[in-house]
């Protein structure tokens, strides 16, 4: 271990003499004028004297040269001012401008800032200059220049480097509670750290036990994602753009119930709507969900309406039917998705599938089992043979199997309990009262 602090410290040494040798070099002037490329003049003046600071990296930390200084807008009837922030490594080549990040780190030979804005996550990556101080002078011209043409977050919005919006990538119920409605959010970047994957971005709230940690490639592709210390499946993909990759929608993290206890899990939704000439005449005409256990990758898609419950390791969902005053089963008919990089283009492909099916079939998709609910309280006097308002009241395991509670035009509760082979155990009427609600 000796030797590791040996060697940091050696290369920390190494890393200020160079910084030294192009500091006397390289000398930013006390005023300019900068002209942004959108025509607009800028003052750029105080800098801050260099401060050398290390940032982390995959292996040691990387001494970086910190400077920042206050620019303001030439434009009297419109006064703009603006803290700039320069970061520089004559060791790497790279140079940094921008607004100061909320985090900074080293990653495959860049400085990256990392800004988090309400729900949102942004990248801005260094550039490179040629090694001469002469080099970064120009070069930092020109990153002035196209910073204060787009100043603040705005810039990053235009960049080519993928943002990551939280709530759709992370999970909507995860997300929302720490943000309000004016648009704050309780939301901290608590750290950035270069891993040999990427980067991993240590995200917690500050009035919410909630934290996360989302890892992202070389590609800055998600590769990893931990809610609450729990591993998720990554279903999509945040290198392509929302509204035309996936028409399945507001992820959501959920527990599933079990015979074993609660599976953590992932929800995902789509409505699908009718083909009109007139795509605003379009209604809904089905609404379906997908559901993903995290641990195993096993996949089910069936109608929204139902209950997800985890029986043997496999997904069953459970709906009361009004309509057919029927209580249907659906069982998986996917196959699991591979818990590593591939998981999102998995899920793609069998969600692509199952719409291509279900449009083929009219939207029609029918259950694997059924219960005709009236057809267990025949012999039930209090009951109207033809009761109407088939309600869901809840649905649970216990003691093994699958117990239904429902309303009806009656006022009583129905109770149906099913074996995990689909044959029903028992039914009975339960009066209003305590046990109506009762495990």
């Amino acid at each position: 271990m000796q030797y590791i602090y040996k060697y940091i410290l050696c290369m920390n040494k190494i890393g200020l003499l160079l910084a030294v040798c192009f500091l006397a070099g390289f000398q930013l002037q006390a005023e300019t004028v900068v002209t942004a490329v959108n025509g607009t003049s800028y003052v750029v003046k105080d800098w801050t004297p260099p401060v050398n600071r290390m940032i982390q990296a995959e292996t040691v930390p990387v001494q970086i040269i910190d400077r920042q200084c206050e620019v303001k807008s030439s434009n009297t009837a419109r006064a703009e001012s603006y803290v700039i922030q320069l970061l520089f490594s004559p060791a790497l080549g790279q140079v940094w401008v921008g607004t100061p990040a909320s985090q900074y780190l080293v990653a495959n030979g860049s400085i990256w800032g990392v800004f988090l804005n309400g729900s949102r996550l942004f990248f801005q990556p260094s550039e490179a200059f040629s090694g001469a101080a002469s080099g970064l002078e120009g070069k930092l011209t020109t990153l002035l220049s196209d910073c204060l043409s787009q100043p603040g977050l705005q810039r990053h919005e235009t960049l080519s480097v993928p943002k990551l919006v939280m709530p759709f990538y992370i999970g909507h119920n995860t997300i929302r509670p720490c943000l309000s409605h004016s648009g704050s959010s309780s939301l901290s970047l608590i750290n950035a750290v270069s891993t040999p994957k990427g980067m991993t971005l240590y995200v917690a709230s500050t009035n919410l036990p909630l934290d996360f940690n989302v890892t992202l490639g070389t590609d800055m592709r998600i590769v990893d994602l931990v809610i609450g210390g729990i591993q998720y499946p990554v279903l999509f993909d945040n290198a392509v753009s929302i509204p035309e990759a996936h028409s399945w929608y507001s992820l959501n993290t959920n527990l599933f119930k079990s015979l074993s206890g609660d599976e953590p899990g992932l929800y995902t939704y789509r409505w699908y709507y009718s083909q009109e000439a007139d795509p605003a005449q379009s209604r809904v005409v089905a609404m379906f969900k997908s559901a993903v256990i995290a641990s195993t990758g096993r996949m089910w898609i069936g109608p929204d309406a139902c209950t997800c419950l985890v029986i043997n390791g496999q997904i069953i969902g459970v709906q009361v039917n009004n309509g057919a005053r029927e209580i249907q089963f659906f069982k998986s008919k996917q196959a699991d998705l591979p818990l590593n990089q591939g998981t999102a283009r998995a899920f793609h492909e069998q969600t692509q599938a199952f719409d291509q099916k279900l449009t083929a079939q009219n939207y029609r998709y029918d259950a694997d089992f059924s219960v005709f609910v009236p057809s267990l309280f025949t012999n039930e006097p209090r009951l109207d043979r033809n009761f109407v308002d088939l309600s869901y009241r809840m649905i649970y395991l216990k003691n093994g199997n699958i117990v239904v509670r429902m309303d009806c035009s009656a006022p009583f509760c129905l109770e149906v309990v099913i074996s995990p082979e689909f044959k029903v155990v028992s039914s009975r009427l339960i009066e209003s009262g305590p046990e109506v609600n009762a495990f």
